[in-house]
């Protein structure tokens, strides 16, 4: 319930601050993408071993324990974001990973200001790593010029 309470006051912090902004964000979101088949947790630890970047979150600044990686050229997407934790799978958890990558999209976005990014999510997938069930979400990032 806790964690339930901090991911509500989370996201509507991020309402808040998007609603007192002046500029149009230039990120956007898709559910859904068709290579999801070929896209496993095990295929990631295999293949993907050179993330772009990597993002540790913890209760002293996000909602709870995860890790965030971003990856270019990985299992046949051009550029990837994947959001980790250990554990259940829950609602709470599988939400704020969401808004976790929409945020990291916002600010990728800020960053480049004349780029549309937008995130798609591929799929959700688990791995055992040393006996600890470890859970993923896969995101499509993809970069296209603003008209």
């Amino acid at each position: 319930m806790r964690k339930l309470k901090i991911a509500l006051m989370a996201l509507m912090a991020a309402f808040m601050i998007t609603c007192t902004t002046t500029e149009l964000s230039t990120a956007s979101y898709r559910d859904h993408h068709p290579v999801s088949q070929q896209i496993t947790s095990q295929l990631l630890t295999e293949q993907c071993v050179a993330p772009e970047g990597i993002y540790n979150l913890t209760y002293e600044n996000f909602v709870m324990e995860a890790r965030m990686s971003h990856h270019f050229n990985c299992l046949g997407v051009n550029e990837m974001i994947v959001f980790m934790w250990p554990g259940k799978v829950t609602l709470v958890d599988t939400t704020a990973g969401q808004l976790a990558v929409y945020m990291w999209a916002e600010w990728i976005a800020a960053k480049n200001p004349n780029t549309v990014i937008t995130v798609g999510k591929i799929k959700r997938d688990s791995i055992q790593v040393k006996g600890k069930k470890i859970n993923m979400l896969f995101y499509e990032v993809t970069r296209a010029k603003q008209k």
